[in-house]
């Protein structure tokens, strides 16, 4: 009767509109007079809501390069809150930071309270991101101070549901029910008066959260029903998807495994249905609830699933914000820990050593007794020995695995610190450079800066790649296929090129060496870069097969061939081909095809080491 009751609450509160005036939604206040200004936000907001963070940069780029920095704070602003708000979501954490600096300032300027409290919104999610509860919890109340109470703007900015949402999220997070209950309840109310029905069905999943701090799972299921409901038909994926996972939460909290298995399997097949709509963020929170719950009703096998699906996701999110000097840190801290596993090592085989001799010299004592004694010290001695050995083999696997755990930290570590640094500074050299380009109109500086934009952007290209080859999380033949066969249609795609690929497989489990990934890898994009460069070819076929412990790589087109020269006179592409399969032991050869193009294929070793425990 309790949850009949709840439910009629909620679909009242759901319809009922806000009576106070002040609840009402934003005013929209008429776009810019300039039209190409208004396309360009126009255009911004639509790669924003479609998660696509690389075009939202380009173009909030080009649209600052056209605009009088001084004499236009007010599409300034726009444009850097919305970079800002990119790049909190792309990680980028201190640059948002700067964007939002000048962003307060250009409100202070303008004697906008609206756009002040927008800033400080955004300021509050980063702090909290950041992990720095107080600061973001003073953030967000600032917010809600400066909110006006009749919010006017041209574009979208922070409403004051978000804020309140914000604020209740941190809130419950904190653990201060409270509080939290009153803001998320307040969000709730504003988000109905405004029609915002993603806000709105945010706030329920919020209060269904709530509800499980509090130990009411009637409640708990209400909300989070409601919450998948109201944005199921709306096309908001994401958010239904965290409806559904709370079910699933709130059915492991009571211990109800067979409905906590069929919540599941729905929500699974939610996202399967609707992948293309769901982002790659709420993908690995999916797995990282399914990882919980499955834990929570001992399910250790469907656990550890979810556990490698959500490591494997977060890796996959978090690969392109490595700088280069990872390798080099990484491999110095790899000989610090190999010292000193080599100096435990040695104290281990000293203290059994000590222990041995101990023994023998008990047992020399004892020699001048009966043949019964000398038997049980025999056996005694044995055994010792023997768990010495176990031992020394216990701690010795113990050091390996610190030794292990240290190398992750330390790439954690570094690709924290490099987060904002080198990717960052590799993007916003690219965006300068681009943007100069535009506004140079000198020929040959133009095409000074267009190169030095080129040189940047294929510097964050070898970085993603060194990264990939040196995450284990992606080290499978099989990741190794894809990885490379996606760089091919890409690269053919750019240039109207038509690609057929086959690659059959099945692909022997295990993990290849960062230097088989990386060298051929590097041999597959040589090859293509020859044919997009010089071959003049229209069609392309890439095969790549298992043929016994061997990789074989096939790959054709129908372009000009290869000009007859000597080996001496071949390009330095070709050579360092031929020098990477050599380093693998592999066979290269390249000749023209028997009726037009050219010819690739390479043979090259390619046993997988055994997966780890």
């Amino acid at each position: 009767m309790r949850s009949a009751w709840l439910l009629c609450f909620l679909l009242i509160a759901a319809i009922a509109p806000a009576q106070r005036p002040w609840e009402s939604a934003m005013v929209k206040l008429p776009p810019f007079a300039q039209p190409g200004l208004d396309q360009r936000i126009q255009h911004i907001l639509v790669q924003m809501d479609a998660f696509d963070g690389d075009s939202a940069m380009v173009l909030i780029g080009e649209a600052l390069g056209a605009i009088d920095l001084d004499k236009d704070p007010e599409p300034r602003y726009y444009l850097l809150s919305y970079r800002a708000e990119v790049l909190y979501y792309q990680g980028f954490y201190n640059e948002a930071v700067r964007d939002l600096s000048v962003c307060a300032d250009l409100a202070d300027r303008m004697h906008d309270s609206l756009f002040m409290a927008n800033v400080y919104n955004l300021q509050g999610l980063l702090q909290e991101n950041i992990g720095r509860g107080a600061s973001a919890r003073d953030q967000l109340r600032k917010a809600l101070a400066w909110f006006p109470a009749h919010p006017a703007a041209r574009y979208p900015v922070s409403e004051l549901f978000h804020i309140h949402g914000n604020m209740g999220k941190y809130l419950l997070d904190a653990g201060v029910l409270d509080s939290a209950r009153f803001h998320l309840q307040r969000s709730l109310e504003l988000a109905v008066a405004a029609g915002a029905e993603r806000a709105v069905a945010v706030a329920w999943g919020q209060l269904g959260g709530l509800s499980m701090a509090e130990q009411q799972p009637d409640s708990a299921l209400a909300y989070f029903q409601r919450s998948f409901e109201l944005v199921d038909g709306a096309l908001d994926r994401d958010v239904a998807l965290d409806g559904l996972m709370g079910i699933a939460k709130v059915y492991a909290g009571l211990k109800d495994i067979p409905r906590t298995r069929q919540a599941l399997a729905r929500a699974e097949a939610y996202l399967q249905q609707y992948a293309s709509r769901i982002g790659l963020a709420s993908r690995r929170d999916q797995a990282k609830s399914t990882y919980q719950v499955l834990q929570r009703i001992q399910d250790l096998n469907g656990a550890l699933a979810a556990r490698e699906r959500w490591a494997r996701l977060d890796s996959t999110i978090n690969e392109g914000n490595i700088r280069s000097a990872l390798a080099t840190q990484a491999a110095l801290h790899r000989t610090d820990a190999s010292l000193a596993l080599e100096r435990e090592h040695a104290r281990l085989t000293a203290e059994t050593m000590k222990r041995l001799e101990l023994s023998r010299n008990m047992v020399i004592a004892g020699a001048a007794a009966a043949v019964a004694i000398l038997a049980l010290l025999a056996i005694i001695l044995q055994n010792k020995r023997r768990n010495y050995r176990k031992l020394a083999g216990m701690q010795l696997a113990q050091a390996e695995q610190e030794k292990t755990i240290a190398e992750l930290r330390i790439r954690e570590q570094v690709g924290r610190d490099m987060h904002d640094d080198l990717g960052a500074g590799l993007s916003s050299l690219k965006m300068r450079s681009e943007m100069a380009a535009r506004n140079e109109t000198d020929a040959e500086k133009r095409g000074q800066w267009q190169r030095l934009a080129g040189t940047a952007g294929e510097l964050i290209g070898s970085l993603r790649q060194i990264i990939w080859a040196m995450n284990d999380d992606q080290a499978t033949v099989e990741d190794l296929v894809v990885y490379a066969t996606n760089h091919v249609r890409r690269s053919m795609d750019e240039h109207g090129i038509s690609l057929q690929v086959r690659t059959p497989g099945p692909w022997p489990d295990g993990l290849l060496t960062s230097e088989q990934r990386r060298n051929i890898f590097l041999v597959i994009k040589e090859a293509t870069h020859n044919i997009v460069k010089h071959a003049g070819a229209k069609n392309v076929e890439l095969s790549m097969d298992m043929e016994g412990h061997l990789l074989a790589v096939r790959i054709a087109d129908d372009g000009i061939g290869m000009p007859a020269t000597t080996r001496a006179e071949q390009g330095n592409g070709l050579r360092n081909m031929a020098r990477r399969m050599q380093a693998l032991q592999g066979e290269l050869e390249f000749r023209n095809g028997e009726n037009a193009g050219t010819l690739i294929r390479f043979r090259t070793p390619c046993k997988p080491v055994p997966r780890g425990i």
